[in-house]
């Protein structure tokens, strides 16, 4: 018994880059860096929330806000390293609360 073997076209495997790669698409550094800006600004509002640049006794209003902030930076995190499969439901669940919280 023989078997044919039908060869199909193959697309070459994504492989991750290096954003401080030289030669990069602008449209990929501008993504990187925005991603960064707003992972350093999340986190910054957070510290904020967090009473910690404050003198004042921190409230519970303050802890809920540097809550969704620090979610957001690490929303933007996972985003920036590339929205891997592992990280998905994580990604997935920042999502739907920060949707959540749209809705209401």
């Amino acid at each position: 018994m023989t078997a044919t073997i039908h060869r199909f076209p193959v697309r070459p495997k994504p492989r991750p880059v290096d954003p401080r790669e030289k030669n990069l698409p602008q449209l990929t550094e501008d993504h990187f860096e925005r991603e960064l800006r707003e992972i350093a600004r999340r986190l910054h509002e957070a510290t904020g929330h967090f009473g910690m640049l404050a003198t004042e006794p921190v409230g519970n209003s303050a802890i809920t806000e540097g809550c969704i902030a620090l979610q957001a930076a690490l929303f933007h995190a996972l985003t920036l390293d590339g929205c891997r499969n592992e990280t998905m439901p994580l990604r997935q669940l920042l999502l739907s609360m920060h949707m959540k919280r749209m809705e209401g």
